[in-house]
Parts: C-alpha cells; sequence; structure tokens
C-alpha cells in the first residue's frame, strides 16, 4: 500500500509539475497578448483622435466661412458694432489657440509632454488678455487636462519601469550565464517590489521546494518576494520565512512510522512518554515491580487480546494526527479521521514510546512510534532542513544563509531541529530529542557544518551571519563532525584565515563569540604545520590571553574565579555580558548583577560553601555600588529569606554573588494554580549576621625599574599560577 501511494504521488506530483509549466506558458501567452492587445488599442485611440482633431479643424473652418458670408450679406456694420465683433473674434481666436495647446497635451507621450506642458503655459501667457472673461474657464481646463495627463504619464512610466525591473530580475535569476547571489536578488526585489515574470505566487512552501531542487536563483526570489509580501501586509517577514516546512514535518513524520493501535481500553502503562514493550498490550494482570522506564514482568506475559488492532495510515491521515499533535496549529479531531482505514493484526516484538493516550480523547486508541535507533534515515536528516535557514545550511548555501540572517531571520538551531515533530509533551518531548541526537553525523551547529566543507569561506561567511544576526556563540561546546574541538579541526585541514578570523572575533571586548583557553590550542599538534606568520598571529593571541585572563564561560566561573583570588580583567567577563558603572548586564540590559564578590560571615566556619546569587531590589542595587565605591567594608543588605539560585541568573532583576554555606542555600517547592516549581531561598541560621561583607585589599605589591628605581603599575602578579593583581 506505501509504494503504491508513493507512485501515486509521485504521479500527482508530476502531473502538477506538467500543470504549473503549462500554466506558466499559458500565462506568459497571455501576457504577450494582452500586451499587443493594448498597444493596438493605443494606435487605434490615436488615430481616432487625429480624425477627431481633423474634424473639429473642418468645422471650424466651415463656421468661420459662415460667419464670413454673413457678415458680407448684412452689409458693413456701425463702428462699434465693428469694434465689438472685432473683440470677440479674437477672444475666439485666443481660445481655440490655447484649446488646440490643450488637445495636444492630452495626447501628449512621455517624451513630449515637457515641451507641450511649456508650449501651453506660453501661449495661455499670450492669450490671457485675448480670452477676456473666458480665461478662469480655459485655465481650469488647462489645469485639470495637465493633472490628468500627469497621472496618466506617471502610470507609463511606473508601468515601463516595472518592466524593467522584471526584465532585471529575469536576468538575474534566469541569465543565460552565472545566476547572481541571493544578496543581490534579494536587495532588487526589496528595493523594487519587482514580481518574477509568469510567477505570481510567492510562499515559503514553494521557496523551500525550489531549494529542495537546488534552484537556489529562484528560491531565493521567492524568499525575498514571500518577506516583501509579508511586510506590505504588516506582518513579520522574517518570522515568515522562520516558519517550519510542512512538507519535510510531514516526510520527517512519515518514515518515523507512527503507529495508531486501537482496543487498548483499561491497559496499564499506556501514559505519553513512556517506552513499553509490545506485550504490555495485553489485559491486566495483577501487579508486578516494574522499571520506571520500561515495564519487564517476572513471568511471561499473558497472549494479547484478539481485538487489539493495528490502523493502517496513509499519508494524508499520517499528517492529519501529526498536525493534531502540534501546539502550533489550531486542528480539531475529525472523527471521521479512520473512517475507512484498513486495520489488521498487530505484530508483537520490540519496543515504542507512547505518543499520546488516549488519542484525542478515545481512551480505546494509543499512538505509538518504535523505539529503534536510528530514528529517521540518516541521507534524509542530513540534506532536509526543518526550515529555509537550515535547508540552506545543510545545502552548503552560505551566502544565502548570510541574506536570511541579514533580514532578521533566527539562525536555525540544529540542535532542537524537528524536536517539536511529535508534540509538546515534556516527555515525549524530551525523548524524541534524545534520540534524535543520538544519530550519529547530526550537525550540531552552523559552524559544524561550515567546518565540513572543503572550502574555509564557508566558515569566515558563517561567522559573519552569526555576528550580523547578533547571536551569541560558545565555541568551546562545538565539536567537529569526527569530534574533535572546532579550532583543532579547522587546523588540522589547514583553513588558517577561518581561524584567525574567529580569534579575532573573541578577543574584542565584549564579544559575541567564545573561544576558550588560546594557549591549549597554540600548544596542541595541529598547529605546529602553521605558516610561520600565522603562528606568531597565534603565539600573539597566546600573550594576550596570558597578560588578560581566559574568558570565562559563565557568570558562575567568572565569580568563582575571583572569589579564589584570580584577578578578572574586562576582557574575562563571559560573552553576552558587558560591565557598566559597577554592575554586569546582559545584552537586554534586564539581568543585572553586582561586579564584585561578597561573603558571609558564617563562610569561615562552613566545611562546604556555595555560590548563590542572590534577588535583591534595584535600590538594593545602587546602595551596593555605592558602598562599593566609598570602600565600605559590608552591603546594608538582609539576605535571609530572599530568592536565589545557584547557577546563572536567567530571571529579570538584579543580582549579588554571595559565597555562603552551602547549607543555607534550601531549595523548596512552591505551588500555583497551574503548575509546581521548585525554587530555592537563603535561610540562615541564628545568631549568623545577614549582612555580606566585602574582601578587602591586604597586600600591595610594588613593583620598581632596577635602573632608576621608576615604579611600574599594572604589572600582572601571579599567585599559584592564577593572575592574583597587578602591582601598585
Amino acid at each position: 500500500l506505501r509504494r503504491e501511494e508513493e507512485e501515486k504521488e509521485e504521479e500527482e506530483e508530476r502531473r502538477r509539475r506538467e500543470a504549473e509549466r503549462q500554466r506558466t506558458e499559458d500565462e506568459a501567452d497571455e501576457e504577450d497578448r494582452r500586451r499587443r492587445e493594448a498597444e493596438q488599442e493605443r494606435a487605434m485611440g490615436e488615430q481616432a483622435a487625429r480624425r477627431q482633431e481633423e474634424g473639429e479643424r473642418r468645422r471650424e473652418q466651415v463656421d468661420e466661412d459662415e460667419r464670413r458670408r454673413e457678415e458680407e450679406q448684412a452689409g458693413p456694420p456701425a463702428e462699434a458694432d465693428a469694434t465689438e465683433a472685432m473683440v470677440d473674434r479674437e477672444g475666439e481666436a485666443a481660445q481655440r489657440a490655447v484649446q488646440e495647446v490643450i488637445l495636444r497635451v492630452s495626447k501628449a507621450t512621455p517624451e513630449t509632454f515637457d515641451d507641450l506642458r511649456a508650449e501651453l503655459e506660453e501661449v495661455q501667457q499670450q492669450h490671457l488678455a485675448a480670452m477676456g472673461p473666458k480665461a478662469d474657464h480655459v485655465s481650469k481646463e488647462a489645469q485639470r487636462v495637465l493633472a490628468e495627463t500627469q497621472k496618466r504619464i506617471d502610470d507609463m512610466k511606473r508601468e515601463e519601469e516595472m518592466r524593467e525591473h522584471q526584465v532585471t530580475l529575469a536576468q538575474l535569476v534566469r541569465p543565460l550565464g552565472s545566476p547572481a547571489p541571493p544578496q543581490e536578488i534579494w536587495d532588487h526585489v526589496q528595493e523594487t517590489d519587482a514580481v518574477m515574470p509568469g510567477c505570481k505566487g510567492a510562499s515559503l512552501a514553494a521557496a523551500m521546494e525550489a531549494a529542495r531542487r537546488e534552484d537556489w536563483p529562484f528560491a531565493a526570489y521567492l524568499a525575498a518576494r514571500t518577506f516583501k509580501d509579508e511586510e506590505k501586509a504588516g506582518r513579520d517577514g522574517a518570522k515568515a520565512l522562520a516558519a517550519a516546512d510542512e512538507r519535510a514535518l510531514n516526510e520527517m513524520w512519515w518514515e518515523m512510522e507512527p503507529i495508531v493501535v486501537e482496543g487498548v481500553r483499561g491497559f496499564d502503562g499506556l501514559d505519553a512518554g513512556k517506552v513499553l514493550e509490545s506485550w504490555h498490550l495485553a489485559p491486566p494482570r495483577p501487579a508486578t515491580k516494574k522499571d520506571p522506564a520500561v515495564f519487564a514482568p517476572k513471568k511471561a506475559p499473558k497472549q494479547p487480546k484478539d481485538d487489539i488492532t493495528k490502523v493502517a495510515l496513509d499519508r494524508r491521515r499520517a499528517s492529519e494526527l501529526r498536525k493534531l499533535l502540534s501546539p502550533a496549529t489550531s486542528h480539531t479531531f475529525d472523527p471521521s479521521l479512520f473512517r475507512g482505514a484498513l486495520c489488521g493484526k498487530l505484530t508483537f516484538g520490540g519496543r515504542y514510546h507512547v505518543l499520546a493516550y488516549p488519542l484525542m480523547g478515545d481512551p480505546n486508541k494509543v499512538l505509538l512510534r518504535p523505539a529503534r535507533r536510528p530514528v529517521l534515515p540518516h541521507v534524509l536528516l542530513q540534506t532536509w532542513g526543518e526550515c529555509l535557514a537550515g535547508q540552506c545550511a545543510k545545502a552548503g548555501q552560505w551566502s544565502f544563509l548570510r541574506t536570511l540572517l541579514g533580514a532578521g531571520v533566527p539562525c536555525p538551531d540544529l540542535t532542537q531541529e524537528f524536536g517539536g515533530l511529535c508534540g509538546s509533551h515534556p516527555g515525549v518531548r524530551r525523548r524524541w530529542i534524545q534520540d534524535l541526537a543520538a544519530m550519529e553525523g547530526e550537525p550540531t551547529s552552523l559552524l559544524t557544518l561550515a567546518a565540513a566543507a572543503p572550502d574555509e569561506q564557508a566558515v569566515v561567511s558563517v561567522v559573519d551571519a552569526l555576528q550580523e544576526a547578533g547571536e551569541l556563540v560558545d565555541l568551546q561546546s562545538i565539536r567537529a563532525a569526527d569530534g574533535k574541538p572546532l579550532l583543532d579541526a579547522l587546523a588540522k585541514d589547514g583553513k588558517w584565515e577561518a581561524i584567525l578570523r574567529i580569534l579575532k572575533e573573541g578577543s574584542k571586548p565584549n564579544p559575541w563569540l567564545g573561544i576558550g583557553p588560546v594557549a591549549e590550542f597554540v600548544n596542541s599538534p595541529f598547529v605546529a604545520k602553521a605558516p610561520p606568520l600565522v603562528l606568531e598571529e597565534l603565539r600573539e593571541f597566546a600573550r594576550d590571553e596570558e597578560r588578560f585572563g581566559v574568558r570565562a564561560r559563565n557568570v558562575v566561573e567568572y565569580f568563582t574565579r575571583k572569589l579564589r583570588g584570580e584577578m578578572m580583567d574586562d576582557r574575562a567577563i563571559p560573552i553576552g555580558y558587558s560591565k557598566r558603572d559597577g554592575v554586569l548586564q546582559d545584552r537586554s540590559g534586564k539581568i543585572r548583577i553586582l561586579a564584585v564578590e561578597s561573603r558571609l560571615s558564617c563562610v569561615a566556619n562552613a566545611g562546604v560553601t556555595a555560590l548563590a546569587f542572590v534577588s535583591i531590589t534595584e535600590q538594593d542595587l545602587d546602595d551596593c555600588v555605592k558602598a562599593v565605591d566609598s570602600e565600605k567594608p559590608a552591603l546594608q543588605v538582609d539576605l535571609d529569606g530572599k530568592l536565589a539560585c545557584t547557577r546563572d541568573p536567567s530571571q529579570e532583576g538584579c543580582w549579588l554573588p554571595v559565597q555562603c554555606p552551602a547549607t543555607v542555600v534550601q531549595a523548596q517547592l512552591t505551588s500555583t494554580t497551574t503548575s509546581k516549581r521548585e525554587e530555592s531561598r537563603i535561610r540562615l541560621p541564628r545568631g549568623h549576621h545577614p549582612w555580606p561583607y566585602l574582601a578587602s585589599t591586604t597586600t600591595r605589591i610594588c613593583v620598581i625599574t632596577q635602573c632608576c628605581s621608576e615604579p611600574l603599575p599594572d604589572v600582572i602578579v601571579h599567585v599559584n599560577g592564577r593572575r592574583g593583581g597587578a602591582s601598585a
């Protein structure tokens, strides 16, 4: 059945593509026909206008001849009548002269409009006095014709300009030679709002289809067009391009082989997120000791009931099931979803993960997936991306990826890719992500993919893209495809330009890229083969690290090293944080930590100590900063009963780093109307002072020159292998 369904889908896909190609050709022919008809109508209009103008001149000539005959028959008029008649004739002649120019202005082309407008203004000025009381009427008529003609000319220019933009876009996307870079296509669409001839529909799904066909210029156009349309509609274009591709999700879901089992009412061990053996689908039996993950019986299980059946899922039903599990969709359960589906006997054997029970409120059905590894085909997972940015990364289209990230599209997290495929249940999601991470060769970051590319410019492009996107990257947590640290893998492949670029970015103040200890990398055997100039630059980075210290990976490490007596320079502040006015704050400025460590008085007698971050108010933080500036020995903040954490603070607010006995940080379970969570608070024993005190300087070292005994300030002093301070 699956093979027939796949053959049917391939035939429908081929027919759809053929119909799409035929529709594109028909649209192009229709557009050419409309253009020819428009040109014919324009020519016929100009010809009719010329005939009308000729007829008006003939009528005016006939009227003039008739008037002359009447004057000759009436005889010589009186002197007053003759003067009045002469004035009327001059006014009519002036009016006709202006109206002739107005008529020509109404038929002007973009090339002749400016000259005819100047001529009309000149004729109006010349015959203004002669027209008399009719001057106002003629002037209003001239202004009306000028405005209408100007609008028509502007529309013609816009249409011509749009046609030129379309031609340029077609040359960029479908050139005779090499296609244009994605950034150039993107910029052209965003600046000109051009539409590809014969392509009226643009969407993320169409862009993903073009990307999977490796038609990257057309995919770049479709992505740019989708972004532009979303922005014009008042929506977030970057968010639209970051959405998951439905076809990719459906394909992964189908390859995972979901199973719907019917007839399980009354069975135990079917909670979502559980792992069970197939023989658990048996009638209830007396309770036995069970493993928390896999229910292993002490005796052979009973044979399952005959009415337990497996529902045969086709692609349509499987897709509907996936959408029902997804929290991002608003699909409702259709009771007729399984109507007409074939049912067969369930073949028992193997292990399964429970995805949903009861299935859409039906306690008689359960949704399972095989607990096998690998859970998906390697080729499919390595070539299909969940979103457009992920597809570009897996295909090695780094310039396109940089274009997307530069437009505000979020950087894809490959460690969480397809993580929501099995739904949002915490247990189900956790097991599914674990199975995905266990797949051999699964990339964990964009830099891992770029490092595996043969061209080192791929790494440079990804570094530039991540920097422009404002992403925070910890290089120490990234491994190459062979499991080596990323810098070692790059050095092994001789990609020295990429290594130097990474080290330069990681050595800047307040960097976005954490590089880890440089000295260890410089002393690795992979660096011994570096060119002499590169090796000298690497050693200079190592010397800077020795002078300023290794950057801390997180806030806990930063203050732990300070409490051990190490002098932490501003270059040792962890990535994502900056120091300002004695306070460490993250990029958003919503998490603020006092930059000076403190201790509780009971630490001296404590066996095991811990570093805790205590939540304080904004006013308390300001008072602590003032106390540090005035070199007061203690901070007048009562810590007893305050909220605390032993990891990097993740909640918004102000925090005070304090070294305290591990026993005073006590965890407790708090309950709300919707959930339960664990939080820690400081609980001081009776008789202990609740104020933390600051560490004071006990030793001052002065370094002087041997020649003139001049003091040398800021000389680094090491104590027990740590940077203990600087000379006064």
